[in-house]
């Protein structure tokens, strides 16, 4: 049970940090996500500490328990990312004979690589842009689901493009020239 102040908090950061991301770590199995998720649960914490100093807290079970809980939803993300990379690549292969050899491999590739870029986004970025284009709802119905402001929906989705317009610039600049036929302009037509 602990008086709550930013000093202590600070203090307590520094001491469970290291044993934070390593259980996070044993979960996720990549260090940067232990490390985000670690940082979101300190977040959490911290806001709820800060909310409620009246309250008596045990901090250390109230963070693994958030952290906990972040990684599983972070898990549960990964699996629908997986799932959506199957569902496009079947997708693909049953339009495969309509298009040459050539065009189907630069689409799979362009396919893997804007879900790779997806997969990148922060996690409240990333679940809006998929709530957008998984499960189809508007902009004022994620703002519903996620309990945020349709403005912040817009903020959310202008990033994730403005994220993936930069990356898959980097990769077409990166590979040969003049590489045409970017997932792009379908991405931004389907957040429009």
């Amino acid at each position: 049970m602990t008086r709550f102040s930013r000093d202590w908090f600070d203090q307590f950061v520094v001491a469970t940090r290291d044993e934070l991301v390593g259980y996070l770590l044993r979960m996720l199995r990549s260090r940067d996500d232990a490390r985000d998720i670690s940082q979101e649960a300190y977040l959490k914490l911290f806001i709820a500490l800060r909310s409620h100093p009246e309250r008596d807290h045990v901090p250390k079970a109230l963070l693994y328990t958030t952290a906990r809980n972040l990684a599983i939803s972070r898990i549960r993300h990964q699996q629908l990312v997986e799932r959506s990379v199957v569902a496009v690549t079947v997708n693909e292969e049953m339009h495969a004979d309509r298009q040459s050899p050539e065009k189907h491999a630069r689409t799979s590739e362009e396919m893997r690589s804007l879900l790779s870029i997806v997969s990148r986004l922060p996690p409240r970025c990333r679940k809006v842009l998929m709530l957008r284009l998984v499960e189809g709802l508007s902009q004022k119905e994620i703002a519903a689901s996620l309990g945020i402001a349709v403005s912040t929906v817009e903020k959310h989705l202008a990033k994730a493009l403005q994220y993936s317009s930069r990356a898959m610039r980097e990769k077409k600049d990166a590979q040969a020239p003049n590489h045409a036929g970017a997932p792009l302009p379908r991405l931004r037509e389907a957040l429009l």
